[in-house]
């Protein structure tokens, strides 16, 4: 369309271009939706009179669809002769020719059957939906003074309540967030080392200090960590690893500790005891705590050698030869197979 003037006000209108129609400022209204039939001085008749005939030819095909009067979906006409609606589900219940009802003549009104009428339950739910809801007030007792001037009754929607949000954080200044980002982090925890109470750090002396003692602990020196120097294992020439978990020299390859051996090897075995008249070998005895020499077959003089580590650890009772426990309550040996002590006797025995 040519930009030609308003056939209302007479005024030129403006062409919108993301919706293609030309709009008057004037007449506040679209040209083509309002002027889309009037025929200007540019048009011709003839033109006029052929888009017309075009448009009342489409309306009269229009108007021999049926159409639902729920929804405006086209019906369709079953076997059975009643037009059914797919989108609504329901039947309408007219023929093709009940479109127009002929005016009733005036005075007694005839008794017509009406159809019946069906509700969307679509559109039902959405007019319930956007429909705001009111408060119901209870009526109270006016006098004859109010009665003249009633006061304006305010509806509160319950849907949009005024509330004032007092449980949200509250942002704190920014000079504050600058501070606290740069405040130090505190020390790891420590115990007292006198009552094992925790201690608390204090910024302004930064010491540690016992509630319990009453005094500040000893400051911690800090010491320079040792680091070990190279070694190599013994086994495969690897490099070693230390561990400071264990003290100890880690090889990954042969996947052991390879200097627990060398220290093993190097300690010394204690040399065993001898006779010290015949030079033969002696047997540590757990009854009389002495040691007996099998050559000569005489005990070693009282205190000869000590006692060994390993003496008085296991003992085997006389009864059953299983390993008994020594008791140091009662300083005595007991067995659990037995169910008694070794010294005890089994039954009592009566002194007449």
């Amino acid at each position: 369309m040519e930009a030609s003037k308003c056939p209302k006000c007479g005024e030129e209108p403006q062409y919108i271009e993301h919706i293609e129609k030309w709009y008057c400022y004037g007449c506040n209204t679209y040209v083509e939706d309002e002027a889309e039939h009037v025929c200007t001085s540019e048009e011709t008749k003839e033109e006029c009179v052929a888009e017309i005939r075009q448009e009342l030819q489409t309306l009269e095909a229009e108007e021999d669809k049926l159409e639902c009067k729920n929804c405006g979906a086209e019906l369709e006409d079953l076997k059975d002769g009643k037009l059914y609606c797919f989108v609504c589900e329901t039947y309408q219940g007219e023929s093709h020719g009940a479109e127009v009802e002929a005016k009733p003549e005036p005075g007694p009104e005839p008794m017509v059957a009406e159809p019946p009428h069906t509700v969307n339950e679509a559109q039902h739910l959405l007019e319930t939906a956007n429909a705001p809801v009111k408060e119901e007030t209870m009526p109270e007792a006016v006098s004859h003074e109010s009665e003249a001037t009633p006061e304006p009754v305010i509806e509160i929607h319950k849907s949009e309540p005024i509330i004032d949000r007092v449980d949200e954080p509250v942002v704190p200044p920014l000079n504050e967030l600058k501070h606290e980002s740069t405040l130090a982090p505190s020390p790891e925890l420590r115990t007292c080392a006198s009552c094992g109470q925790p201690l608390k750090w204090i910024e302004k002396y930064q010491r540690h200090y016992c509630y319990s003692c009453r005094k500040y602990a000893p400051r911690e020196i800090k010491k320079d960590p040792v680091t070990p120097g190279k070694k190599d294992c013994p086994g495969c020439g690897g490099e070693l690893k230390f561990v400071e978990k264990y003290s100890e020299w880690y090889c990954y390859k042969c996947k052991k500790y390879p200097l627990r051996a060398v220290k093993k090897a190097e300690e010394p075995k204690p040399q065993a005891l001898v006779c010290p008249k015949c030079k033969g070998p002696v047997k540590w005895i757990d009854k009389y705590a002495r040691y007996y020499c099998l050559s000569c077959k005489e005990y070693a003089p009282k205190g000869f050698g000590g006692v060994p580590a390993e003496a008085g650890d296991k003992k085997q009772c006389p009864a059953c030869n299983e390993t008994m426990k020594f008791v140091p309550e009662y300083n005595e040996w007991y067995c659990y197979m037995c169910k008694k002590y070794s010294l005890r006797p089994s039954k009592p025995v009566l002194l007449f």
